[in-house]
């Protein structure tokens, strides 16, 4: 009889533990947003609730695809044990991009691109940005380098660039309130994940 109780309390407890990792995540992603855009959260929560009944509609053959449906339209992320292991964080990224929130830069992503895709971002949450693009030359400048340049701009003007780290070649960027920016990286902390500023 006890070790039934114990079982049944190391289970509520794991429960509740992934209960509040959860709900970092999706205050997480409200922090990101910065609009109250309810569809985009609650289209998150369905995804979380979906992924937690059926990992098949996330994992394919152990490969992760933001939705297995349609894979043939996505880019697998790979099967690696650190992905399954942190799977809210790109369920997040991926939900979010796919809102326009975020966006995933390739390291060489030409100039034009990269400016398309901040206008992009600023364009999501209404947002007026400085013109960045008549800028210095920035040809020898990898798309982090353009990222951090741009971003002396649009700090002058309340605005930032971040960074949520994937230990990959490419930038997964958001553009957000530069006072935004503790709360946002406090809340990448406690999922054990990191967003910087570029």
């Amino acid at each position: 009889m006890k070790f039934i109780s114990y079982t049944f309390l190391i289970i509520m407890i794991l429960t509740s533990k992934q209960s509040d990792s959860k709900k970092i995540y999706i205050n997480l992603a409200k922090s990101i947003i910065e609009n109250n855009d309810e569809e985009q959260i609650n289209s998150l929560k369905s995804k979380f609730k979906t992924y937690k009944k059926d990992p098949s509609t996330v994992f394919s053959d152990g490969w992760y695809y933001y939705d297995t449906k349609n894979q043939k339209y996505q880019k697998s992320r790979g099967t690696t044990d650190g992905l399954k292991n942190n799977i809210y964080w790109f369920l997040l990224i991926d939900n979010l991009h796919f809102g326009h929130y975020i966006w995933e830069i390739d390291w060489k992503q030409p100039e034009k691109e990269i400016l398309g895709v901040i206008e992009v971002l600023a364009e999501k949450k209404g947002y007026e940005l400085p013109n960045i693009a008549s800028a210095q030359d920035r040809k020898n400048l990898d798309a982090g380098g353009k990222l951090t340049f741009y971003n002396k701009f649009l700090k002058v003007n309340g605005f930032t660039l971040v960074n949520l780290y994937i230990d990959s070649d490419s930038y997964v960027t958001a553009l957000i309130k530069e006072d935004n920016f503790k709360k946002i990286s406090k809340l990448a902390n406690l999922t054990g994940n990191k967003i910087t500023e570029y």
